[in-house]
C-alpha cells in the first residue's frame, strides 16, 4: 500500500464467498466448500478491518456510522455494498426453497440443493426464471438452465423433459449480437422462452408458478416439476435511505467516472465512489475477473487521473462451451 494512506474496510462478514462459482455448485461441477474462504487473510496488509456493517452515510459531514454505533470519518469514500436479494418479493418463495422441486443458486446455503434437485429429476417440466432488472450476473439464470440441459441428457431424461425459461426482460440478452447467439443455443437445445413476464407467486402445493406480463398485466400460470428461481433484487436498504441515493434508491454516480455527484464542480463533501452493483451505472457481477475495473479509480483520481476499465460477462452454454460477452 502506498505510503501516507490510511485505509479502512468496513465489512461484517467473517467469511468470503466466491459467488460466481455457485452456478457450478448447482450443476454438480464443483463442491460448495471451494467457494468459501476466511475473510481475514484477504484483508490487505496495512488496512484496518472494521468488522461491522454500515448503518448510515453522512456525506455532508464526511462520515459513516456502523450498525454498532461507531463513527468513521473519511476523506475518500468507496461505496460497494453489493445488491440486495428479496426472497419475499415472490409470494411463497422463501418458505418453499429447498423442497418440492424449488431451488435457487442465489444463496450459499441453497446452491447445493439445486444439484440435489437436478440429479433427482426424472422428467417433466423444468422451469427457470429471471426477474426484471436489476440483477447481479444477468447470465446466471440461463447458465444453470444450460448446465441442467446437459445433465438431463447425460441422465437420459432429456427426451421426456420440457425446459422453459421465463424472464422479465424483453429478450434473452440486452446486447443483440450476443442475444442472437443465445437464441440459437436455446433453439438447438429445444428450450422454450417467454419474455416480459415477472414471477409473482409460487404455489408449491400444486407445483405451479404465477407470472404477470410486464406490459399487459395478463397473468399466466405454469405447472412445473422443478423450478429454479432467481429472486428479485434491488439496492440495499442502507443505500436507499441515504443521501447518496437518487430517486430510484441507487447510489447516484457518473457512469464514466463512477463518482458521486458530490465530486462535481460544486464539491459539497469529500469524494465518494460507487464501483459495485449498488450504483445507477449499468454494471453486473459475473463469473469472470474483470479486466482492471477499479485499479485506476480512486487511486488515479487522487493523482488527478481518470478511471478506466471494463467488465466481462461469460455465459456457460454447456459444460464445455462458454460465450464471453
Amino acid at each position: 500500500m502506498r505510503a501516507g494512506l490510511d485505509v479502512a474496510i468496513v465489512e461484517p462478514s467473517a467469511k468470503h464467498y466466491y459467488q460466481p462459482l455457485w452456478t457450478l455448485v448447482g450443476a454438480g461441477v464443483v463442491r460448495k466448500k471451494v467457494c468459501e474462504r476466511e475473510q481475514a487473510p484477504l484483508i490487505p496488509r496495512g488496512v484496518a478491518w472494521v468488522q461491522s456493517a454500515v448503518g448510515s452515510f453522512d456525506p455532508a459531514q464526511s462520515r459513516v456510522r456502523t450498525v454498532g454505533g461507531e463513527e468513521i470519518r473519511y476523506e475518500w469514500l468507496v461505496v460497494c455494498p453489493g445488491i440486495q436479494l428479496d426472497w419475499d418479493g415472490v409470494q411463497g418463495l422463501s418458505k418453499a426453497l429447498g423442497r418440492d422441486g424449488v431451488c435457487s443458486n442465489y444463496g450459499y446455503d441453497e446452491c447445493e440443493r439445486t444439484w440435489d434437485t437436478l440429479r433427482s429429476f426424472e422428467g417433466g417440466t423444468a422451469l427457470f426464471t429471471m426477474p426484471p432488472p436489476p440483477i447481479k450476473c444477468a447470465g446466471a439464470p440461463q447458465k444453470i438452465m444450460y448446465l441442467a440441459d446437459d445433465h438431463f441428457r447425460r441422465a437420459g431424461v432429456r427426451d421426456k423433459t420440457r425446459i422453459i425459461y421465463v424472464a422479465g426482460t424483453p429478450s434473452i440478452f440486452s446486447v443483440k449480437e450476443f442475444a442472437a447467439t443465445l437464441d440459437q443455443v436455446c433453439a438447438r437445445k429445444g428450450i422454450e422462452r417467454h419474455f416480459k413476464h415477472k414471477l409473482v407467486e409460487l404455489r408449491p402445493e400444486r407445483r405451479a408458478a404465477r407470472f404477470v406480463h410486464m406490459e399487459t398485466h395478463e397473468e399466466k400460470v405454469i405447472a412445473y416439476d422443478m423450478i429454479h428461481v432467481t429472486p428479485p433484487q434491488g439496492a440495499p436498504d442502507v443505500v436507499k435511505r441515504s443521501p447518496l441515493a437518487d430517486a430510484t434508491g441507487w447510489v447516484e454516480v457518473d457512469k464514466q467516472t463512477t463518482q458521486h455527484s458530490c465530486c462535481g464542480t460544486e464539491r459539497r463533501s469529500p469524494p465518494g465512489e460507487g464501483p459495485g452493483p449498488a450504483v445507477t451505472a449499468r454494471v453486473s457481477r459475473h463469473g469472470r475477473v474483470r479486466p482492471r475495473p477499479r485499479v485506476h479509480g480512486a487511486g488515479s483520481q487522487l493523482q488527478g487521473g481518470v478511471p478506466r476499465g471494463g467488465a466481462g460477462a461469460p455465459s456457460r452454454a454447456s459444460t464445455r462451451r462458454t460465450l464471453a460477452a
